[in-house]
């Protein structure tokens, strides 16, 4: 059984929260904005608010609470089914 502490289970809901509303808030502006001004938009919420570091912490504190667990592989523990962000399948879907 995973166990985690009561302030870090309200760390990561707060810090999750606070992700989801405010890229919601920029998705439901950008109807009415150029694409670029939205994808800038949503650029600046990510870097002003330290937005990837923030998740990564989150990451960090759902791994730990897995360390007693028979886990080797974040991905395994998690069930991830989509792989990782890939820059030559960015450059290939871009035509870069």
């Amino acid at each position: 059984m995973v166990q985690y502490s009561k302030s870090d289970i309200q760390k990561v809901i707060n810090e999750l929260s606070n992700a989801v509303v405010s890229l919601n808030k920029i998705g439901s502006c950008a109807e009415d904005l150029p694409e670029n001004e939205w994808k800038n938009a949503v650029i600046e919420y990510l870097i002003e608010n330290s937005t990837l570091e923030k998740l990564s912490s989150c990451r960090y504190i759902l791994g730990c609470g897995l360390e007693n667990e028979e886990v080797t592989d974040l991905h395994e523990a998690f069930g991830e089914e989509k792989p990782d962000w890939n820059y030559q399948e960015y450059v290939k879907r871009k035509g870069i």
